[in-house]
């Protein structure tokens, strides 16, 4: 795979204004972090027959998922909203955006303006909380009374602690949260993975143009090359649950 390697010396760094300077670096940090939650949402979720290992691939892209509701909610509220439009950057870079870009950011501010949001709910209740308040508590005491009378609650132990799957903890806080979507759990998990979605690619589309008008302001800065890294097929790539020490 080709790549274009852009290098800028410290001092050309430095001589950039300092609030600009900054909102780059928070940009590019947020920019490489949403790129990486997306692909191991990819990788940690792929399809096993085998059903102790689906199991845990379950939790493992849910608990990947909380994590992407919560970077995303924190990239708006702090790069987006605080850092560049609390800025004087926004109305020199909004003359500028491409076309595509001024769609994404009109998207997010529609969708982060709206008073509660999936993405700020899953955020608020289990990215990087836990549901420990007595209301919370209470549903989740519902949810186990509700079972089927029947229902056995597993969990999957090993002489390895990261061979280990409390899994019915995780069905009980999942149910908590997706039963607050919607009532039908698979509609409410393809509701939450659509938003991750299309909030991943308007913040792709807009902060990735920010980058672009960046470099060309300071293109006089930049050195360019051409470089190959050897790639993989995303295919082929799978995060397991369980797996064997070396």
């Amino acid at each position: 795979m080709k790549l274009l390697k852009i290098t800028i010396k410290k001092k050309d760094l430095l001589s950039i204004p300092r609030e600009e300077r900054l909102l780059f670096i928070m940009m590019g940090s947020f920019l490489n972090e949403i790129y990486m939650f997306n692909k191991l949402q990819y990788m940690a979720s792929a399809y096993t027959d085998d059903p102790i290992e689906r199991r845990g691939r379950n939790f493992q892209a849910m608990v990947i998922a909380y994590i992407r509701a919560g970077k995303l909610y924190e990239g708006w509220e702090g790069i987006v909203k605080k850092a560049y439009f609390g800025s004087k950057i926004s109305k020199e870079y909004d003359k500028l955006l491409s076309p595509q870009a001024k769609i994404a950011i009109k998207y997010l501010k529609k969708y982060f303006n709206q008073k509660q949001t999936i993405i700020k709910f899953v955020r608020n209740s289990l990215a990087f909380h836990y549901p420990l308040e007595e209301e919370e508590v209470q549903k989740i005491e519902r949810l186990l009374r509700q079972a089927n009378e029947n229902e056995e609650f597993e969990m999957y132990l090993h002489k390895y602690f990261g061979n280990c799957l409390i899994y019915f903890s995780h069905v009980l806080l999942a149910l908590n949260i997706l039963k607050e979507i919607n009532e039908d759990v698979e509609k409410a998990m393809g509701t939450l993975l659509e938003d991750l979605e299309k909030i991943t690619t308007a913040f792709s589309e807009f902060l990735g143009d920010c980058i672009r008008i960046f470099l060309e302001k300071y293109e006089s800065c930049i050195n360019k090359e051409e470089v190959e890294v050897r790639s993989s097929s995303i295919e082929n790539l799978t995060i397991p649950y369980f797996w064997q020490k070396p």
